[in-house]
């Protein structure tokens, strides 16, 4: 064939052999030619032409975004580790986990090993709510909140209930249970002495004293038991303890009222509580008593409550001086439940009072009559 001729079969179509595709359609062109799709090639797909363009770096894996999306997402060493893991068991292992991981979080079973970093878990939690605690105390609980731990005793000491609701402290114990006792009944007026202005009285009774303020400003009285043929008593030592039963009688508008051990200033004016002691005072002001736990170290003192008090009210006292370190203070109102309560700070310390019992009643310059009736009173002490 010369240069510039093509040829051509019978039906004026070039073979493939000429340059042509010796067909007339463009399927059996692509058969011709070895290209027939879905046989030698494949067909045009949205698919394969997103995932053409992806890069080919190390450590990458495709995945879809959406129809006919894809994209690429690294691939780490550690993650092939564990994708061709057979099973989840495997898988677990592959982890560094435990049976632990199998567990219900509602049923957990830990067998061994600790647990670190956790600071205060709370009460409700399992916790104490504290990350540390006296060295040699006992701990306390404290409801929902942190647990508690008492002050470390000393030697010779024991864990002492300070009644209901307050917390147990270490308190030396007494050599002996053997208890010295002076008391009285307010047989005779020889055993005390007294002091008095304006119409202030005292009677005895065959139940007792009676303090009367009467109506006339500033009156009072005061009524001392002291110590018998001592001059240096130290009444505050060897752990004492006062009991009295006291019967509040009529009120008047303002009053001062003193049953303690030691002694206080006592006038028309009202009744100074910062003398060396440790008792019960009874103060109204505006028609209302209350009740306190008193005690003084000579300069300030210290108090506790123990509620209002009304006409005829039946009163028992006892308080406990211990150790020198606290007074322990115990009430019964009309032979109810009992109220205690302690404090530890102002404690009377003196060597030179000698006045066991002390019995004071003041009207506090008003013109109001108040009356106090004092049954009996003991002092104790260790022998």
């Amino acid at each position: 064939m010369s240069k510039g001729y093509v040829l051509q079969d019978n039906n004026g179509l070039a073979p493939v052999a000429g340059g042509g595709t010796g067909s007339s359609t463009a399927s059996d062109a692509r058969t011709a030619l070895g290209l027939a799709i879905g046989t030698n090639v494949q067909a045009q797909d949205a698919t394969l032409q997103s995932i053409s363009a992806l890069g080919t770096a190390a450590d990458r894996v495709a995945y879809t975004t959406g129809v006919d999306t894809w994209a690429e997402t690294p691939l780490t060493s550690a993650g092939r580790d564990l994708i061709d893991d057979a099973t989840a068991g495997d898988q677990r292992t592959t982890l560094g986990l435990g049976t632990i991981a199998t567990q219900a979080a509602n049923n957990v079973s830990i067998t061994g090993g600790s647990v670190t970093g956790i600071t205060d878990l709370v009460v409700a939690d399992g916790g104490t709510g504290a990350s540390t605690f006296t060295d040699a105390g006992v701990l306390l609980g404290n409801g929902t909140g942190a647990i508690q731990v008492t002050t470390a005793g000393t030697a010779g000491q024991v864990l002492t209930s300070n009644g209901a609701g307050v917390d147990p402290t270490f308190q030396a114990v007494a050599a002996s249970s053997e208890r010295g006792y002076i008391g009285t009944i307010f047989e005779t007026a020889a055993r005390f002495s007294n002091a008095s202005a304006g119409a202030g009285a005292i009677t005895f009774g065959p139940d007792g004293i009676t303090l009367d303020t009467s109506t006339t400003i500033t009156s009072y009285y005061k009524l001392d038991l002291t110590v018998p043929n001592n001059t240096a008593p130290s009444i505050f030592t060897k752990n004492p303890t006062i009991t009295a039963e006291v019967t509040m009688g009529a009120k008047g508008a303002t009053f001062n009222g003193l049953v303690a051990c030691g002694s206080c200033t006592t006038s028309g004016a009202g009744i100074t509580y910062t003398g060396h002691h440790f008792g019960f005072k009874i103060v109204t002001a505006a028609g209302t008593a209350t009740l306190y736990g008193t005690q003084a170290d000579g300069t300030t003192e210290a108090t506790t409550s123990f509620g209002t008090i009304n006409a005829d009210d039946h009163i028992s006292m006892k308080a406990t001086l211990t150790s020198g370190s606290q007074v322990v203070y115990r009430v019964t109102i009309n032979r109810g439940a009992a109220s205690t309560a302690t404090i530890s700070t102002n404690l009377p310390s003196s060597t030179t009072v000698g006045v066991i019992g002390q019995f004071s009643a003041s009207n506090v310059s008003t013109t109001a009559q108040t009356t106090m009736y004092i049954h009996a009173f003991n002092y104790y002490y260790d022998i």
